[in-house]
C-alpha cells in the first residue's frame, strides 16, 4: 500500500506549507495523512492552500483514503473547524462551539464554483477591509476591483477543476488583513503557453 504522510510545522505559514506542498511527488496513493498534531499557530492562507491541494487531489483521484490527524492544541483545532477545512473536504466533524456571524471579521473558507458567485463574496471581503482597516475609501475601491479580477480569472484561465476558495482573517494584534484566494488549475505559465505568441516561454520567464 502507498501512504503519504504530510506532518504540518508548529507554526503553520503560507510560506512553509506552500514549500512542503511544492516538495511532495503528488503522484496516486492508497492513503494520505495530514497530521496537525504539532500545530500551534496555522494562518488562513496555509489552511486555504491545503485545502485546495487536498480537494484538487480528492477530485482528480490521486488517492483513495485520507486520514487527519488533529491538532492536540484545542483552540487550533476548533479554529481549523470553524474556518471551513473538514466540511471543505466533505469530512464529519464535531463542533462543540458556536458559529457566530463573522461578517466585517473575516470569511471562512469558502468554495466558488461558478462566476455569479464572484460578486457576492467580494462584497463580504469588502466589507471586511472597510471594518479592519484605516484604508481610504478609494483603496478599498481598488482592492475591491482587484480581488474581483483575481477571482473572475479562476473561471476564465485556470481551468481548476474544484473553483476557487476564498477566505479572510483579521489578526488585530499586528494590525493585518490576510486573503486568500486558491485553485487547482494549471497556473499561470501554462496559460500563457496557450498563446501561440507564448508557445516556448519556460516557467520561471512568466
Amino acid at each position: 500500500m502507498k501512504k503519504l504522510h504530510i506532518k504540518l510545522p508548529r507554526e503553520a505559514r503560507l510560506d512553509s506549507i506552500d514549500e512542503l506542498l511544492c516538495k511532495l511527488k503528488w503522484d496516486y496513493h492508497d492513503q494520505i495523512t495530514v497530521d496537525f498534531s504539532e500545530v500551534d499557530f496555522i494562518e488562513i492562507s496555509a489552511l486555504t492552500l491545503l485545502s485546495a491541494f487536498l480537494l484538487g487531489a480528492k477530485k482528480i483521484k490521486l488517492f483513495k483514503r485520507g486520514n487527519l490527524i488533529s491538532s492536540r492544541d484545542k483552540n487550533v483545532e476548533t479554529y481549523i473547524k470553524r474556518m471551513n477545512f473538514y466540511k471543505i473536504l466533505d469530512v464529519n466533524a464535531e463542533e462543540d462551539f458556536m458559529r457566530w456571524n463573522g461578517t466585517g471579521r473575516f470569511q471562512e473558507i469558502i468554495q466558488i464554483t461558478k462566476e455569479n458567485e464572484v460578486q457576492d463574496v467580494v462584497e463580504n471581503l469588502r466589507k471586511i477591509l472597510e471594518k479592519q482597516s484605516k484604508l481610504p475609501k478609494s483603496f478599498i475601491k481598488i482592492m475591491e476591483y482587484s480581488l474581483s479580477e483575481v477571482l473572475e480569472n479562476v473561471f476564465h484561465h485556470a481551468d481548476s477543476p474544484i473553483g476557487g476558495l476564498v477566505s479572510a482573517q483579521t489578526y488585530s494584534a499586528i494590525g493585518k488583513v490576510q486573503f486568500a484566494i486558491v485553485d487547482f488549475g494549471k497556473g499561470i505559465p501554462k496559460t500563457l503557453r496557450t498563446i501561440p505568441k507564448y508557445i516556448h516561454l519556460q516557467d520561471e520567464e512568466s
